[in-house]
């Protein structure tokens, strides 16, 4: 018997280490999901106090400055507002204006907020002038965006006719 003991000693010792690697991964997973979580929920903000500014001032075109974002979406970390971007660019037809944000995030980030507003397919992953919806059941060709954005980037793509 004992010369057994150092083995089932070392059968245990495996035993728990492996459940102690399992457990360590589970809450890497979870600590990504909640980070996507938050950041498609920032990302949704943001790009509804741009909306909302544009709304606003109908005739801009350009980046809408942070003040005025910050203004219209509530406080938004430092760290968030140096991942996130913005431009308003005039169609040339009528009034029209497509209004792009953008982020360095990856792609759960978009397919987080296209769940958090009920899988709004304007939420999409950019490839320089084209981008691809993250909505679920979206098309996924790609569409022309009207200015390059960088690859990979998150964006969401909504065009006005004012």
């Amino acid at each position: 018997m004992g010369f057994l003991a150092p083995l089932i000693i070392s059968v245990v010792m495996l035993g728990f280490a492996a459940l102690f690697a399992q457990e360590s991964q589970v809450a890497a997973i979870d600590t990504a999901q909640s980070q996507a979580q938050n950041s498609g929920q920032a990302f949704l903000a943001y790009r509804n106090a741009v909306m909302t500014y544009q709304q606003n001032n109908p005739t801009f075109t350009g980046v809408v400055p942070t003040a005025a974002i910050t203004a219209y979406g509530g406080p938004f970390s430092s760290v968030f507002l140096a991942q996130v971007s913005n431009v308003v660019v005039s169609t040339g037809v009528r009034n029209g204006r497509v209004v792009i944000c953008y982020g360095s995030f990856s792609r759960s980030v978009a397919e987080q907020a296209a769940l958090d507003s009920s899988n709004d397919a304007s939420f999409g992953v950019s490839n320089g002038t084209t981008w691809t919806s993250a909505a679920v059941g979206a098309p996924t060709s790609a569409m022309p965006l009207i200015t390059n954005i960088p690859s990979g980037n998150v964006v969401s793509v909504i065009q006005m006719d004012i």
